[in-house]
């Protein structure tokens, strides 16, 4: 409906539903802004600018079948509108933003990405572009949509108090952990721009939403929830500020499955739960510690140190001496694997499979060819005879993330399979 008579214009770019990609949110990331890259040239009127994607922004570089961006269009030469596609499809008749001449716009996109990771832009105006990424979707994503009724969260013009840059706002999510929104400015004093991210992490630099004095502007955005449950609202000029909910992202729901049940929807699931959350540990420090070895089944466990000492050192289950700072999380290749799994709802446990020999002996065992995310790689590197030496948690055919020797580090990261020594892929599952 529209409170005045107007013409309308619809494009479908894509599908929610049961059997579709998963989503995972992301700390909105600056992927590319054309006024400050090399020689600072806009982009030339019906000319494909070709931005990789994949690998960059918190995107992880294989898995993705789709990402969210805020895109925007500024300084065109004319007014025009600006699309955005796979490069491996041909240019649509259709746009995802219109920007009027030296002005800017801004929009929500979800956009599929080609065989390489890329997404393409084109407009038929020369003129700067402007991509943050804020999530991503395919098989091993963490969260399923769900759309609710448009509802509205908050409208400062009813509390007579604008947002300003010292104030941010702070909205209430808790339970969900990505929204989608529309986002509203208005009533503004100067030109200036919101920014919407998960608050208890850093400001990130990038925009959602940019206005001037005397005009509303609107825009769709998609924003994971911080860990206290709130999403935060900066204004970098003093505006009201309207924010509707149109949608919640949350873990997908996983249902009991018998051992065996290779390929059933719940493991796949519960699987990219498990990798999801893998993923955010990337860069942890290694220790041959497990410290899920005996009972501790908690989603991680920090370095412990004695009363009032910031760093200490104490052996790992190899007598190897580690100095680590107090409360940095640390993982030997099996506890990476328990520690993941137990942020899909499978406790190993309790399974009493905690590391890798009851891993080999207990969990029913799937083929390389039906492998999913998360199935866990046991390996063979011969330092102990008949027994297996090392864990790693499948992503794709070609990598998987553990913990253990990394380009630069020994802890936790994304690696090629070295599937000349796996000598079993097995698949934890729900009792």
């Amino acid at each position: 409906t529209s409170s005045v008579p107007a013409h309308v214009v619809v494009d479908v770019s894509g599908w929610f539903g049961a059997s579709g990609a998963s989503f995972t949110p992301l700390v909105p990331s600056r992927l590319v802004d054309t006024r400050t890259v090399a020689g600072g040239a806009s982009v030339p009127a019906f000319t494909a600018y070709r931005l990789m994607v994949a690998g960059h922004g918190g995107v992880p570089a294989t898995g993705v079948t789709a990402v969210a961006l805020n895109v925007t269009s500024t300084e065109a030469t004319a007014a025009g509108y600006l699309g955005v596609r796979s490069c491996s499809n041909p240019r649509p008749g259709t746009s995802n933003l219109n920007v009027g001449a030296q002005g800017t716009a801004s929009n929500g996109v979800i956009a599929p990405v080609d065989a390489e990771g890329r997404v393409c832009f084109a407009s038929n105006t020369t003129a700067h572009v402007i991509v943050d990424v804020v999530g991503w979707f395919g098989p091993a994503g963490a969260s399923g949509f769900t759309p609710v009724t448009p509802r509205r969260v908050t409208d400062t013009r009813t509390t007579a108090e604008a947002v300003r840059p010292e104030r941010p706002l702070e909205l209430d999510f808790t339970g969900q952990s990505a929204v989608a929104l529309n986002v509203t400015a208005t009533e503004a004093t100067a030109a200036g721009f919101l920014t919407v991210w998960p608050c208890g992490s850093s400001r990130p630099t990038s925009s959602s939403v940019n206005y001037r004095p005397g005009v509303t502007v609107a825009n769709a955005v998609t924003s994971a929830v911080g860990t206290n449950g709130k999403v935060c609202v900066y204004a970098s000029q003093p505006t009201h500020v309207v924010v509707d909910q149109t949608g919640s992202y949350a873990p997908r729901a996983s249902t009991p499955s018998p051992p065996g049940t290779g390929g059933s929807k719940p493991m796949a699931e519960t699987g990219a739960l498990a990798v999801a959350w893998a993923r955010t540990q990337i860069g942890r420090r290694y220790a041959s510690i497990n410290p899920y070895r005996f009972g501790d089944s908690r989603y991680g466990k920090a370095w412990d140190c004695p009363a009032g000492q910031a760093i200490c050192a104490r052996p790992d289950n190899f007598g190897t001496v580690r100095t680590v700072a107090a409360g940095d999380y640390v993982y030997d290749c099996s506890g990476l694997v328990v520690a993941s799994w137990l942020r899909g709802s499978v406790d190993l446990v309790k399974q009493n499979a905690s590391w890798t020999e009851p891993m080999y002996d207990l969990l029913p065992r799937v083929t390389r060819s039906t492998a999913l995310p998360g199935d866990i790689l046991l390996f063979d590197y011969g330092t102990t005879p008949d027994d297996t030496d090392h864990a790693g948690m499948f992503v794709s055919d070609a990598e998987m993330i553990h913990a253990g020797s990394c380009t630069g580090y020994n802890g936790v990261c994304l690696r090629p399979i070295d599937w000349a020594h796996v000598v079993a892929v097995v698949r934890p599952f729900a009792p």
